[in-house]
């Protein structure tokens, strides 16, 4: 079989687009990528380190990329380019990453004869509603990241859709409620390929040993993440824990909400406990979740958040580093079925502050964590078992 995925952003990299091609072209069926161009990159070759994968990329078009590239939904470019890597390719089933892309997947596969599939990585309205929720938008964005429309777009596409990939079982139930018939979802978490991934040497998170309590954060720093509320929390650590070693916090990401999270740095006089580390190459973090004492996804709770599952959850879990979330019900469902951390009211950070220290002053309550999430990803919440649906959705007739 021949798959062609279209992806939304610059290839490479992307985790998730990644484990899906890898595993597409290990079962052997051949994959073929259509991707953005950013970064003027050559418009055909072949993927590093995935045999029987081409990346196909749109032309850069220079200052109009931002035009020429931004994946609205039937975008003439994006047609024009699917179309004709399709028709040289000649696919069986082209699999499009988010919404915006789901027209133009549908169009090239009525034309071309292949089977569409929707990967729905994100619920897409509901991620452009927590960007004005969080955010700050104007302008074009009334337009271009426009709820409402999402929401008549997303109608569209599911009376339409035969199979639709979402990350989480929240985010089918969602679909459900929005017109999807039910039995045309399947999860596909995005949990972690253990097979290629990187040794944390086995170790027990050592933060404490180094004389510090090491709180950490990794993700994209937007505002529905809630790093502020972390942030908040550690002020409250510092002043009413002095019996803790010095707690620190560890901002691993970029994103355009980091200017006014290190505002709130300063603001609490925060400085020297805070670090932000910018953009780190994924084979690097196994340095940062050794020292770290907890992991932290401190999302707001809204629509958004409610109906999907960060994939840090489980890269956490399988380095062996115990988790500290918010209580969107995503997460509370696999931290309460798997041990493998606590919750806390999303957006209080007195709360998250107190259960911070409650996990902080007892290390081996950590310990048992950190060893319940590695177990639970090693028996159940890693890629082998999401590969084993992947490709029963994508093999279905």
């Amino acid at each position: 079989m021949r798959v062609l995925i279209l992806y939304d952003g610059d290839y490479p990299w992307d985790v998730r687009i990644e484990k899906m091609a890898r595993t597409l072209a290990h079962t052997g069926h051949g994959v073929a990528i259509l991707a953005r161009n950013r970064a003027n990159r050559p418009r055909t070759e072949v993927a590093e380190g995935l045999p029987g994968v081409t990346i196909h990329r749109l032309p850069h078009g220079g200052k109009a990329e931002p035009l020429l590239g931004t994946p609205v939904p039937m975008h003439p470019v994006w047609l024009r380019e699917a179309l004709r890597v399709a028709r040289a390719f000649r696919p069986d089933r082209i699999l499009a990453r988010d919404l915006p892309l789901a027209p133009v997947g549908l169009s090239v596969a009525r034309r071309t004869g292949a089977r569409p599939v929707l990967d729905f990585a994100e619920p897409y309205p509901e991620a452009l509603r927590s960007n004005w929720q969080f955010d700050a938008l104007g302008g074009t964005d009334h337009l271009l990241k426009s709820p409402r429309l999402a929401d008549a777009l997303e109608r569209w596409v599911l009376r339409r859709q035969p199979r639709v990939l979402v990350v989480c079982p929240e985010a089918g139930a969602r679909l459900e409620r929005r017109g999807l018939a039910p039995g045309r979802w399947t999860v596909v978490h995005n949990t972690p390929d253990l097979a290629w991934w990187p040794s944390t040497g086995g170790a027990s998170p050592v933060g404490s040993d180094q004389g510090t309590l090491q709180l950490l954060f990794t993700g994209i720093l937007v505002g529905d993440r809630g790093v502020e509320v972390a942030i908040e929390a550690l002020a409250r650590l510092v002043e009413t824990a002095p019996t803790l070693p010095p707690v620190e916090l560890h901002v691993v990401g970029e994103g355009p909400a980091r200017p006014r999270y290190q505002q709130a740095v300063r603001r609490l006089g925060l400085t020297g406990r805070v670090h932000f580390h910018g953009w780190v190459a994924h084979h690097k973090l196994p340095e940062l979740w050794s020292r770290a004492d907890l992991g932290l996804l401190p999302f707001h709770r809204c629509s958004h958040i409610d109906a999907t599952l960060a994939n840090k959850l489980f890269d956490y879990m399988a380095a062996g580093l115990p988790v500290l979330a918010s209580d969107a019900p995503p997460m509370v469902r696999i931290l309460h079925e798997t041990g493998a951390g606590s919750v806390f009211r999303g957006g209080d950070p007195r709360d998250l502050a107190a259960v911070a220290r409650g996990l902080l002053a007892d290390p081996q309550q950590r310990r048992r964590m950190g060893e319940a999430g590695r177990r639970a990803v090693r028996e159940r919440y890693s890629w082998a078992h999401d590969a084993e649906r992947l490709l029963a959705a994508i093999e279905q007739p």
